[in-house]
């Protein structure tokens, strides 16, 4: 009965959306609207927190920087502190790297700017980036051709690069580069390998026009610029207790006194995920407080429209009372025609946020989609619009006396 019940009831309610084509176009538009703008805008902001995310796990994970320079320091950061801090060193890292029990991977890396030149081919101001044979276990860098350094060319000053996939492009028009000499400012290095193309990253550390030099040989051509010493935790080892191992050994090789400051940081990409993970909650919440105006605008336009079809149906209403129709009945129906009204604005709404997205994704730095989680949301939010919207008329056509239903 209770099936028959409903069945009946949306039966009628879509009849009469069908019957009032013009004015169910209206209600729906102000409701397509409304889920749109949420779909969009939390796909917009999801995809951009994916994005960023992604592009913070090419830091390493389990990874450890130990540098001058923090990458955060609470609400103030206090740089003349930080710029009394010596630079980080290549006898530090060779000291970390004999006395670290729980690091599975040591390595030193600084950077530059060279020039790059092949078959009267320039590339100027290229990012190299000067590092220890390790260094391709912590960055989880992939090969598209070729081979990586090993310990004894880092340390034999071999001539050896590495190339980014883009640099190979521009300069060998993605011909085979390996064991090609290429021209590093005024010296010849002979190409062993080439990265694996990594695409564009929001937070600019992809590799794809950066070249990497085994760090002895690098000392000999390039400057020495923000050098940095890089741990990867074993399995078994939590970042904690690596970061504290490290400040051991940090302050001990350095000297520093009990009660002074380190005169160090010890870096890891979990402060920069906490800290997005605090935009993006800040974010997500006027995400909802922007969303919830349109949908205001379209849940309102539902709710007149239905005390506009009450009011145009109350001898309809007032016969079907009189015929033995229930108060619940009446307040189904009704009902039912908002949350399908809704509904269909959901979806209509929906599909039209797949070709602005199309769009967007056109014109901002980053592929934005739309996930299944957004379209449950989407449909959710028009059915919950419905409920909210029609209820009151609905329950007021229920209410009606059948008798001075009749007669109006």
């Amino acid at each position: 009965m209770n099936y028959r019940f409903l069945k009946e009831s949306f039966k009628l309610s879509l009849n009469t959306l069908l019957e009032n084509r013009f004015r169910s176009l209206l209600s729906l538009l102000g409701i397509s609207i409304g889920i749109m703008s949420i779909v969009i805008i939390f796909s917009v902001v999801n995809s951009l927190e994916k994005t960023l995310n992604q592009s913070v796990t090419t830091l390493g994970e389990n990874v450890i920087y130990v540098q001058k320079w923090p990458w955060s320091s609470g609400e103030e950061y206090e740089w003349w502190k930080f710029f009394r801090n010596p630079k980080v060193n290549f006898e530090e890292f060779k000291f970390i790297y004999e006395k670290s029990s729980l690091s599975q991977n040591v390595a030193f890396v600084f950077s530059d700017e060279i020039n790059l030149e092949n078959n009267n081919i320039k590339m100027r101001g290229v990012d190299a980036i000067a590092v220890t044979d390790q260094i391709f276990n912590i960055w989880d860098l992939k090969l598209h051709s070729g081979r990586f350094f090993t310990k004894n060319e880092v340390a034999s000053s071999k001539k050896y690069i590495v190339i980014g996939y883009e640099i190979y492009k521009n300069l060998f028009n993605e011909e085979s580069a390996v064991e090609k000499t290429i021209s590093v400012g005024e010296n010849n290095m002979i190409i062993i390998g080439v990265l694996e193309k990594q695409g564009e990253s929001v937070i600019g550390v992809s590799r794809d026009y950066s070249v990497l030099i085994g760090n002895n040989y690098a000392k000999k051509i390039m400057k020495v610029n923000d050098p940095m010493i890089l741990c990867k935790a074993e399995s078994n080892v939590k970042n904690s207790q690596l970061k504290f191992e490290l400040k051991n050994l940090m302050r001990k090789i350095r000297k520093v006194r009990p009660l002074s400051n380190d005169n160090f940081a010890l870096n890891e990409s979990s402060i920069i995920s906490n800290g997005l993970e605090k935009l993006f909650g800040t974010i997500n919440l006027a995400s909802w407080i922007i969303g919830s105006f349109s949908i205001l605008v379209g849940g309102f336009g539902i709710s007149n429209i239905m005390f506009v079809s009450v009011k145009e149906r109350t001898k309809e209403i007032g016969i079907q009372k009189s015929l033995g129709s229930k108060n619940q009945f009446i307040l189904t129906q009704f009902l039912s025609e908002a949350v399908a009204l809704c509904i269909i604005g959901g979806i209509i709404g929906i599909l039209l946020s797949f070709f602005l997205i199309q769009l967007i994704s056109s014109i901002i730095p980053f592929d934005v989609y739309i996930s299944f989680k957004n379209i449950f949301l989407g449909l959710i939010v028009s059915s919950l619009i419905g409920i909210f919207s029609g209820f009151f008329p609905a329950y007021n056509a229920s209410k009606l006396d059948p008798v001075e239903a009749i007669r109006s």
